[in-house]
């Protein structure tokens, strides 16, 4: 089992990489002026790198490309082109509707989440996990409320995602259980 990306492979990565970079130029993590987006998809390829014994180079484009058909004006047959129709299928799987309201968005997560492929499942969960690690770690300005309702969210949708993979619920429920103790104590900043 290799472990190690091949050259061919490495190009496609940082080729994806640039690109999600460049769709992304300009933004920040809601809430957080600070915090260039791009960092968001990063963390997800990361977290999924970390936990792969081998490196899946399709799952590992579609993290950093998860968020551009759904927050940037990315073309989809560019993204086709470039990385090919199985990464684009991951990437579509997993955007949002934005014309939706949030809370119909977030219901539909739920609703579908048991239909993804194996591959977006592992997407989504390592998202929200890493959506958890901000929420608790930067000064979002984000009300206890709001932080308790995404958590109770994130929550629901790990359940119907069971059977994604054990490294990551573990790592969700871990992160989870932490997030949950530290917002009712008052104590999120920097707690994760």
């Amino acid at each position: 089992m290799n472990e190690y990306m091949t050259h061919k492979e490495l190009d496609i990565f940082l080729k994806a990489l640039a690109f999600a970079a460049e769709m992304h130029t300009g933004q920040v993590k809601k809430g957080c002026s600070k915090l260039p987006f791009i960092n968001h998809p990063i963390k997800v390829a990361s977290l999924l790198s970390s936990i792969s014994r081998k490196k899946d180079i399709p799952l590992l484009v579609a993290a950093l490309l998860h968020d551009v058909l759904e927050k940037t004006e990315a073309d989809p047959a560019g993204i086709r082109a470039a990385f090919g129709k199985g990464v684009l299928g991951l990437v579509r799987e997993v955007t949002d509707d934005k014309s939706l309201p949030d809370p119909e968005r977030k219901q539909r997560q739920i609703e579908s989440a048991g239909r993804l492929s194996p591959v977006a499942k592992k997407i989504r969960l390592a998202d929200k996990i890493c959506n958890m690690r901000d929420i608790m770690t930067y000064p979002l300005g984000w009300s206890q409320q709001r932080k308790l309702a995404y958590l109770d969210f994130a929550g629901k949708l790990a359940v119907e995602l069971r059977g994604t993979d054990t490294r990551l619920e573990r790592i969700f429920h871990r992160e989870h259980s932490a997030a949950m103790r530290a917002v009712k104590a008052g104590t999120s900043r920097g707690a994760l």
